[in-house]
């Protein structure tokens, strides 16, 4: 009896396990990724179906979550930045999923985009400042009138140069797996140079703090760039005040 107790003292805590898998955001399984959870010293490699095992230890259980500390494949990067700070959940019945991008799509696709949108954006510019001139030249608005709305016009396209990265990163990074249809709306607006119009679509997911977080993981020139043009249209919408106002005195 005694030896049968000191045989099941012997013995390790039964580990518990949890199935995975990695994939591209066009739903392509990644081979040879190394993995290692948090406070577990020994990296899994996916297999060719992308699938892996984790051993995460006898302290957690079904329903407990846990992170990683590391998911490496050279040439790849996690297509949601946060990964590492995610936390996933014991389950014996869902895989975890984890997502990545090759670092070569993902320049090439920022850089298409900015392309795009920079052109789309530069010929709506020109369109709206054709129209001012000619509003000018028929005598419908003053030089005055004319010098401020060309002003807020160049403010807007440079506040584009801003919304203009960032946006394109938000489209580089879309799951194309799970693409809802906010985020379809989104990214048809980044290609078509409309960025205020995606920059406002971005905002309304989720709850303010949620929202909050998500907007400086896009980075912080989302937000600087609506506060600054906000306050360049209270500026402009005081100065055209000022004008009309002059004009009734007159």
């Amino acid at each position: 009896m005694g030896l049968c107790i000191f045989f099941f003292l012997g013995l390790p805590g039964f580990a518990q396990t949890q199935e995975g898998y990695v994939r591209t955001e066009n739903g392509i399984a990644i081979s040879g990724v190394t993995l290692r959870p948090v406070g577990n010293r020994n990296a899994v490699t996916s297999d060719q179906n992308g699938h892996f095992v984790l051993e995460l230890g006898g302290s957690l259980k079904e329903g407990d979550s846990f992170r990683f500390s590391y998911v490496h494949k050279k040439g790849f990067e996690p297509l949601d930045k946060g990964l590492l700070d995610r936390q996933f959940i014991v389950s014996s019945s869902v895989p975890v999923e984890i997502v990545l991008i090759s670092s070569k799509q993902l320049i090439k696709t920022k850089e298409e985009v900015e392309r795009q949108a920079r052109k789309n954006a530069e010929k709506k510019y020109k369109k709206q400042l054709k129209n001012l001139r000619k509003q000018l030249d028929d005598q419908i608005i003053s030089i005055n009138d004319y010098n401020i709305e060309k002003q807020r016009l160049d403010w807007q396209m440079e506040s584009f140069e801003t919304l203009i990265a960032a946006m394109a990163e938000h489209y580089a990074r879309t799951d194309y797996e799970h693409l809802d249809s906010l985020n379809t709306a989104i990214n048809k607006c980044i290609i078509k140079g409309e960025l205020e119009k995606a920059d406002s679509l971005i905002n309304t997911k989720g709850d303010v703090k949620p929202r909050a977080y998500e907007n400086i993981e896009k980075g912080k020139r989302l937000h600087e760039a609506e506060v600054l043009l906000d306050s360049i249209s209270t500026v402009i919408n005081g100065e055209l005040d000022c004008i009309r106002k002059n004009r009734e005195k007159e």
